[in-house]
């Protein structure tokens, strides 16, 4: 996939492939990550969630920084996997979370 300087520029590939192209190719944690945010999301970085709630939640991650609605849909998803490696190590896990408790 990568091409001669070993990368794909981003704008050549869909939020999806870049996802799985950052989880290493993990098929399983792909699969869990693009349930979670497509139920979030459905993987629009454009996407505000929470309207009725507390506090409102940004992008494809629906993280609770407002930095993430500036930020193009790419930076959103680095965003969004260092949360769920920091919180819950692997998105299998953050997605079992969010069916048990409906927020990750």
């Amino acid at each position: 996939m990568p091409n001669a300087g070993g990368t794909i520029p981003k704008q050549y590939v869909s939020y999806k492939e870049y996802a799985y192209y950052a989880l290493g190719y993990n098929l399983k944690e792909y699969k869990c990550l693009s349930t979670l945010w497509g139920k979030e999301s459905a993987w629009n970085p454009k996407a505000i969630g929470n309207l009725t709630g507390t506090h409102r939640v940004y992008g494809i991650p629906q993280g609770r920084s407002e930095w993430l609605k500036d930020q193009d849909g790419y930076t959103q998803i680095q965003w969004g996997l260092k949360y769920i490696g920091n919180r819950y190590g692997e998105p299998c896990i953050a997605l079992d979370h969010w069916r048990k408790y409906n927020w990750h």
